[in-house]
C-alpha cells in the first residue's frame, strides 16, 4: 500500500470529488494532530470546503486516515508555518 503524509488543503480539494474516499483502498493517509484541528475549523463552514472538511473527519474517525500525534521542530519554525513544520518533521 502506498502511504502518503498529507496536508490540509490537498485533504480538503480531493475530498470535494471524493478522491481521498476512493483512492483509499491503495493508499494509506496520514495526518497531524494540526491537520485535524484545521479540518475541524473548515467543517465549520456551510460550502463546498466544509463539508468536504466533515467528510474527510469521518474517514478519520473510521480509520481509513491515521492521526499522528508530533510536535513542532524549532528549526523547522524559522521558514514555514507550523502545519508545513509538522509535515516536514512526519516525513523525516
Amino acid at each position: 500500500m502506498i502511504k502518503i503524509l498529507a496536508d490540509t488543503s490537498a485533504l480538503v480539494s480531493l475530498e470535494i470529488k471524493h478522491l481521498v474516499a476512493l483512492s483509499s483502498k491503495i493508499i494509506q493517509f496520514y495526518i497531524s494532530d494540526r491537520v485535524r484541528s484545521e479540518l475541524k475549523e473548515i467543517a465549520e463552514f456551510d460550502d463546498v470546503h466544509g463539508r468536504s472538511a466533515k467528510d474527510v473527519l469521518s474517514l478519520v474517525d473510521s480509520g481509513i486516515i491515521a492521526v499522528i500525534f508530533v510536535s513542532a521542530r524549532k528549526e523547522y519554525l524559522e521558514n514555514i508555518d507550523i502545519g508545513e513544520s509538522l509535515q516536514s518533521h512526519l516525513s523525516n
